[in-house]
């Protein structure tokens, strides 16, 4: 990140004068008081957004309504300017906080109380610890101290770190800053650090908010001409979801991070903070970000100055706010916005979405609340401290790696090692230490420092700087190294080498370290050990194959404890446990690529990139490193064998051509049991140390074309094992999260096929292979508890057989063992359908093909459910009785009940669904009270999914000897029109029935107009609040939304539907209707645990007006028997296409009852005139009378859907199927 403003200011004279006064005013401000809404000012203290008893997004419209479009607009920028009127004071929202306070951005200030922070290790140095509890409290320290000088006015609280941006490129500059090449560890680097960071702590609140950048795909800053303001980076869908990413989406989903930052580059031709389809469409969309997007630094000028994007500046402006971006770093957007209103190119409404993105963070942080908060004990003394300043040490202890060890030379003994010759440009820094965006350091110790606390040294540069240009100091080296017990030589890179806008060229030493380092270690008389400091991988071939170089040692940057961490490496009071986060590879590689190709995969004389890709040598692989100590690794206990895979949706676009994948989005991922491997890691040296256990896995080629993946990590682990002891390590494995590849789609899928998981140590190169079979999913429709024995065939393929060959632990071994086979897998599909219930029990049964009994009339009854689609059908005639008679159920509501309210025909009562190909059993009460025995069923929805759930209660009731043995819960039946929630509970089945008032799912609300009264809205953007407490205990949920749509206000659109402070002047339905049901399907999968809850979604339910609308005289009176021509269609309604569409992108398996069908021909079932008693209505249909046709009769109609329902569950005995008999997209 850095300031671009030279093709701003050149020749504009107007816009330099509005920057001097941006810079005034901000000036201005910079004793700004710490809050706003102080409780001192009687002006502002009632103001509706000071309170913090409202909530938040009722005081950001309250806030966003009072200020002017000038206030707004310079609002929109890093240096936001103050609203004294409003109490408001200026804030600078750019700091940085890397791997530490710092004062690289404006927003943090050293000095007076404040003189310094703790400098933890660089970025990739703390990620080469492989800890991802050090990563989380790193950063809570880092917190802790940005709080403190907040408090003392010498910060502020938002922090646009970390750097997740993968590390493709071995020359990059910026690596240093980041975890390294592999997305899955930068994903939860971002995800701890952030954590750390943030606190996230109840209610949404903010310790300080972190921010995830520079997205997406920017790896280049300055390589052969080419800068990161002009480069495009042309990357294919693959990749981008692969790699580039995928730590963002980490940040974003495990983080909750509170900002992204879009980069300076283009993304295939478009800037990356002008590209909806990144900002709007995935970041917030997809991926639902709590919080704002801001840009780097200049960058909306970039994409305008220079790669020329944009004919006019106010065009540009108004691209990147309707991208999605909600703060410019920079003054761009506080100059040229308004310009772009007054012309049209935007909205003010488009202007407040983005402001209230970012005050909304700002209310999370507390900076409206009147008070520090808290965290208003945080001070001075906080920052600096022992504790903190020991975790530096700690950090650096666990980041610094040893490459090479040769004979076990290290580490030194003072006694025998009494003079040390510490030689080499990187000797006795200490800024240099701390890389780059840091702050000032707390204090440091420098190498030569570090080793002096335990040696006698002796002290020669060699070269001046690490561009070591000539070799005037050599001889004085050598000298030193031949009066020495052993050699140190502290060699690498510094940021006149690598940095932000400099990248390298080639990866060897720079200058003369290469001749230093051998010349001294010709001379020296004790064993010489290389100290390498470098953010990037250094080719030291050399150095690696001369056997007078005993040791080597990548230090990273170290951080402020940096010189005394690699003294104690090298001393043995630390035992190096770091591993490699990037592979290290030869000169002559970087040689075969241009930086700017940023293709991952290998193709033709094209080698690939990073270990996931790349087959050629390498100096050292990704993961790599060595202990004073020696690890082995155990099998300690046989995996489960029930980690099953089956789709959830039925449509044929799930499977490739070959059908050799499954999408992953088309899973049951939020099912998946995890499959633990216990893996004992014994220490079996000398010393006490930490081990990382990595797990990699390889998929199977199985012609997903283009994959190209050698193996990819999957899970990491970190633990302490003292010398002589072991200690186990739980790896939990699952199929969706870690088995998935990207195809050249862009689409994450799970390969069929054999599957290798390695459990990796080094040196050795000892590699546990645990190998098994994923099938194709195409014909198990589902489980269940009295399979066929072509079911059980089916099915064990499904299950990863992870069986060891003994329950006692395995021994060490060199070579691939396969521990699953066919027969293995048949008996876990065998004892699985033997037990009571998969879910309920991990216990594996003994038990011989021969011992399973068959169900025939089971089978038979299951086998045509699930081989036909019970919504494709018709009405036959049916003499039976309906399950409960008419007039006599005490819960169906009035309007409903014709036979009370006099209808003479009992015609429609006399017919019954009939799908085509398939029986549907009959509806059994008793049945069905056993199946809901200890759960609680909740139908959401508007009136007809009312229909649905009085009509099943009605049913179960019926079947009671004791009516009273089913109770009311809350309220009143009379005011059930009214009231949001009404429910049942049949007591000896402990067992409840509940309705949650919500025709449209999402929130009705309410904002006031230009003339302060009060105006309906709809908040498309907002879950509606009564459904969001029934994830907790229900068991299934059943939803539905449709008809409130048709409605006249809902169907025009105009000014009623809103998203954040936006309300639409003009939306069309159908484009809210999916905003909706957007909003509802991100709801269910984040809230919604899929183990636990079964989701059913009801489809529109035909109504039969005829000569008109409900309210202009529509019309089904007369009407006795159902129309009987299948050839007849009402018209499939659009609403369930966006449904469709909707449930076909979730993770969640979501049961689809497509009725729609079946309602086509019941235009004898609805109330029409009878919705009303003899005596209300009179003896004939008056005059304009309105008629019900579009709910039901009851008993009627809903009864069949209840009855499909009830087949549903019934196929697999109480546990709900994860595909549907009817529909399930």
């Amino acid at each position: 990140m850095s300031c671009n403003n030279n093709s701003l200011l050149t020749g504009n004279k107007v816009v330099v004068v509005l920057v001097f006064l941006l810079c005034l005013v901000h000036s201005s401000e910079s004793l700004r008081p710490l809050f706003a809404c102080d409780p001192a000012n009687g002006l502002t203290r009632t103001l509706r957004f000071c309170r913090v008893n409202v909530p938040v997004h009722a005081r950001v419209q309250d806030l966003i309504g009072r200020l002017t479009l000038q206030e707004k607009i310079r609002l929109l920028v890093n240096n936001a300017a103050a609203v004294p009127r409003l109490g408001i004071g200026g804030y600078e929202w750019w700091s940085e906080a890397l791997h530490g306070v710092s004062d690289v951005g404006p927003g943090a200030k050293f000095g007076g109380a404040f003189p310094g922070a703790t400098s933890f290790p660089q970025v990739i140095t703390t990620a080469a610890s492989f800890n991802q509890s050090l990563w989380e409290e790193i950063g809570r320290v880092v917190s802790d101290e940005a709080r403190a000088m907040y408090n003392g006015g010498a910060a502020g609280l938002t922090y646009w770190s970390p750097n997740v941006n993968i590390l493709r490129d071995p020359r990059w500059g910026r690596g240093q800053e980041t975890p390294g090449e592999d997305p899955v560890v930068a994903g939860k680097y971002a995800a701890s650090y952030v954590r750390g960071l943030q606190g996230n702590g109840a209610g949404n609140r903010l310790k300080v908010a972190a921010c995830c950048k520079h997205y997406t795909a920017y790896d280049l800053d300055n390589w052969n001409g080419v800068d990161r303001f002009h480069f495009n980076a042309k990357v294919t869908k693959q990749d981008l979801e692969d790699t580039y990413n995928v730590p963002f989406k980490s940040c974003v989903y495990e983080g909750k991070v509170a900002s992204v930052m879009c980069s300076y580059n283009q993304v295939n031709g478009k800037p990356t903070c002008a590209d909806e389809n990144l900002l709007k469409n995935t970041i917030r969309g997809q991926w639902r970000l709590n919080g704002y997007i801001v840009s780097d630094c200049d960058s909306v000028d970039v994409f305008f100055n220079q790669q020329h994007y944009t004919t006019t500046p106010e065009e540009a402006a108004a691209a990147s706010i309707k991208a999605g971006l909600d703060l410019d770093c920079g003054p761009f957007l506080a100059i040229f916005t308004e310009g772009a209103v007054k012309k049209g190119l935007l909205t003010e409404n488009d202007v407040n979405l983005a402001l209230a993105n970012t005050i909304t963070v700002q209310m999370r942080l507390g900076m409206f609340d009147g008070n520090l908060g808290p965290y208003a004990n945080l001070g001075p003394r906080d920052v600096c401290t022992p504790a903190h300043q020991h975790l530096a040490l700690e950090a650096a202890h666990q980041g610094i790696v040893l490459l090479k060890n040769s004979g076990r030379s290290l580490p030194l003994s003072p006694p025998r090692h009494r003079t040390i010759a510490v030689i080499g440009p990187n000797s006795d820094v200490t800024e240099t230490m701390i890389g780059n965006y840091a702050g000032k350091a707390c204090a440091y110790t420098s190498p030569l420092q570090g080793i002096s606390r335990y040696a006698k040294t002796l002290h020669q540069e060699g070269c001046a700087g690490v561009a070591c240009a000539g070799n005037q100091g050599f001889g004085a080296a050598e000298a030193a190294a031949r009066q020495a017990d052993a050699t140190v030589l502290v060699m690498g890179l510094d940021q006149s080498i690598e940095a932000e806008t400099r990248d390298r060229t080639g990866l060897l030493l720079p200058g003369y370290q290469q001749n230093l380092v051998t010349r001294v270690a010709q001379a020296s008389r004790g064993p010489v050990i290389l100290v390498l400091m470098s953010g990037g991988p250094v080719d030291v071939s050399f150095a690696k194959n001369d056997p007078r170089v005993a040791a080597i040692i990548w230090a990273g940057y170290p951080g402020q404890a940096g010189g005394a961490a690699i003294a104690d490496i090298i001393f043995g009071t630390a035992n190096p446990g770091g591993k490699l986060p990037m592979t290290w590879y030869p000169q002559d590689y970087v040689t075969k690529l241009p930086m700017t190709i940023m293709a991952m995969r290998a193709s033709g004389n094209y080698p690939g990139r990073t270990y996931r890709f790349y087959k050629g040598p390498v100096v050292f692989p990704f993961g790599f490193g060595l202990s004073y100590t020696t690890f082995t690794h155990t099998l300690a206990q046989s995996p489960l064998a029930q980690l099953s895979v089956s789709p959830y949706k039925l449509n044929t676009a799930i499977f490739n051509s070959s059908s050799n994948s499954i999408k992953v989005s088309h899973a049951n991922c939020g099912t998946f049991p995890k499959m633990p491997l216990h893996v004992e890691v014994s220490n079996t040296g000398e010393f006490d140390g930490t081990h990382t256990v990595f797990v990699f896995a390889e998929p199977p080629e199985n012609g997903i074309k283009g994959l190209g993946v050698n193996k990819q990590l999957v899970a990491f682990e970190k633990v302490h094992v003292t010398a002589g002891s072991k200690r186990t390590v739980q790896v939990d494995i699952e199929a969706c999260k870690h088995l998935g590849v990207v195809d050249e789609h862009g689409m994450r899928r799970i390969p069929m096929g054999e599957h290798k998981l390695h459990i990796e140590t080094r040196p050795k190169k000892i590699v546990r292979d645990l190998t098994f079979t994923m099938a194709d999913l195409k014909n198990l429709f589902l489980i269940t508890k009295h399979p066929t024995t072509t079911q059980i065939l089916i099915t064990s393929l499904f299950f990863i057989s992870l069986f060891l060959l003994s329950s006692s632990p395995l021994p060490d071994f060199s070579h691939s063992l396969i521990v699953s086979s066919f027969t293995s897998r048949l008996l876990t599909a065998a004892n699985f359908f033997s037990s009571s219930s998969a879910s309920d029990s991990n216990t594996l049964y003994s038990v011989s093909p021969s011992s399973i009994r068959v169900n025939n009339e089971s089978n038979k009854m299951d086998k045509e459910l699930t081989s036909c689609d019970i919504f494709d059908g018709a009405w036959v005639s049916d003499d039976s009785d309906p399950v409960y008679l008419p007039g006599y159920c005490p819960y169906v509501e009035d309007k409903f009940n014709c036979f009370k309210n006099g209808r003479p025909d009992s015609g429609f009562l006399r017919h019954r669904w009939q799908p085509h190909g398939c029986s549907v059993p009959r509806f059994d009460g008793e049945k069905m009270l056993e199946i809901l025995r200890g759960k609680r069923l909740v139908f959401v929805g508007d009136s007809l999914n009312r229909n649905m759930w009085e009509s099943l209660v009605c049913s179960l009731r019926s079947t009671l000897e004791d009516k009273n043995r089913v109770s009311r819960v809350f309220v009143k039946q009379s005011n059930l029109h009214n009231e949001g929630f009404y429910g049942f509970r049949f007591k000896d089945f402990e067992c409840s029935i509940d309705f949650i008032k919500s025709p449209f799912l999402v929130q009705e609300s309410e904002v006031l107009d230009a003339y302060g009264k009060r105006k309906e809205t709809l908040r498309l953007d907002v879950i509606q609040e009564s459904i969001t407490k029934i994830y907790r205990n229900a068991d299934i949920v059943v939803f539905n939304t449709g008809h409130w749509w048709t409605h006249q206000k809902t169907n025009e659109g105009k000014d009623y539907f809103q998203e954040g402070d936006r309300v639409y002047e003009k939306l069309e339905v159908k484009e809210a209707y999916t905003k909706a049901l957007r909003t509802w399907a991100d709801w269910v999968d984040s809230s919604i645990n899929s183990t636990r809850t079964r989701v059913f979604f009801v489809g529109y339910s035909s109504s039969h007006f005829r000569k008109g609308a409900w309210n202009a005289g529509g019309q089904c009176d007369g009407e006795t028997r159902p129309i009987e021509n299948e050839t007849y269609t009402g018209g499939y309604p659009w609403m369930m296409k966006v449904v469709e569409s909707v449930i076909s992108d979730m993770k969640t398996p979501v049961f689809y009852m497509n009725i729609t069908k079946m309602t086509w021909y019941r235009t004898d079932g609805h109330p029409s005139v009878y919705r009303q008693p003899v005596e209300v209505r009179g003896s004939s249909p008056a005059s304009g009378m309105f008629q019900d046709c579009s709910h039901w009769c009851l008993p009627g109609v809903p009864d069949s859907w209840n009855q499909l329902l009830y087949a549903t569950l019934l196929v697999s005995s109480g546990s709900l199927p994860y595909r549907s008999l009817g529909t399930l997209l």
